[in-house]
């Protein structure tokens, strides 16, 4: 137990927190069989501490072996009057803007990926694939005896959705770079960055072969300078040739 209050005093010194004091008149927190004690405690900021009026524990039942503990905190009451609907409104966005950022403070807040649906993906696309779907579930609610037919059937009708998908990927791609005026968008998103350096100061206008040229440009430029087209050769007398004697 003094291990316990020794790790949590120094995670509470961390925090900036307190423990409220505990009132030692009052019944015990934990009851399990012959076991009693108060291991629970309350914690809460310095400025809160000070507004705390009591600490005590219920004796109402709550099913657990902990008991329930009701703070009583000391709160100032005041009255508004509002003279005009705009005054209500801003003061409900006030109280709106405040409880959002008491929430951000104290949940914690996920993250959701954002999916982006396929440019090529089309209405008729998704409404197959319910249907497929749904002849999956039918299939696997259906009777034993109907089962092997419908299960034919349901991999039939995927087989076809596959094909189509696949179709409909490769057109909608070269619809895609057919019809894009800005060449430097989404087509580049599957080249690596080592490619990408080589259209960095070129325009991004044009067509195929203007984006071919301009890499073409980039990786073999023009010499800037001229090589001589003369040519001076140098000729050497021939060796003397061989004869038998010197063998």
């Amino acid at each position: 137990m003094d291990g316990y209050i020794t790790l949590n005093s120094s995670l509470l010194a961390s925090q900036n927190l307190n423990v409220i004091q505990i009132n030692l008149d009052a019944p015990p927190t934990f009851t399990r069989n012959t076991d009693k004690g108060r291991p629970d405690l309350t914690v809460c900021s310095q400025p809160l501490i000070e507004e705390t009026e009591n600490w005590e524990v219920l004796e109402e039942p709550s099913f657990t072996d902990h008991q329930f503990i009701q703070t009583n905190v000391k709160t100032t009451i005041t009255s508004h009057t509002f003279k005009s609907q705009e005054d209500i409104n801003n003061f409900i966005s006030h109280l709106q803007v405040t409880i959002i950022e008491a929430c951000n403070k104290v949940f914690k807040i996920k993250s959701q990926p954002i999916i982006e649906t396929p440019v090529w993906w089309t209405n008729k696309l998704e409404s197959n694939k319910k249907r497929i779907r749904a002849l999956r579930r039918r299939t696997q609610r259906s009777h034993q005896n109907e089962r092997t037919v419908r299960k034919l059937f349901w991999k039939a009708e995927a087989k076809k959705h596959v094909k189509e998908v696949r179709r409909t990927k490769s057109s909608g791609w070269k619809d895609l770079c057919t019809k894009a005026t800005n060449p430097y968008v989404k087509h580049f998103k599957s080249v690596q960055p080592s490619q990408l350096s080589v259209l960095l100061n070129a325009s991004p206008e044009g067509g195929h072969q203007k984006i071919a040229q301009d890499i073409l440009d980039q990786i073999f430029p023009y010499p800037t300078t001229t090589t001589s087209t003369n040519h001076h050769l140098t000729t050497y007398p021939d060796d003397c040739p061989h004869s038998r004697q010197k063998k």
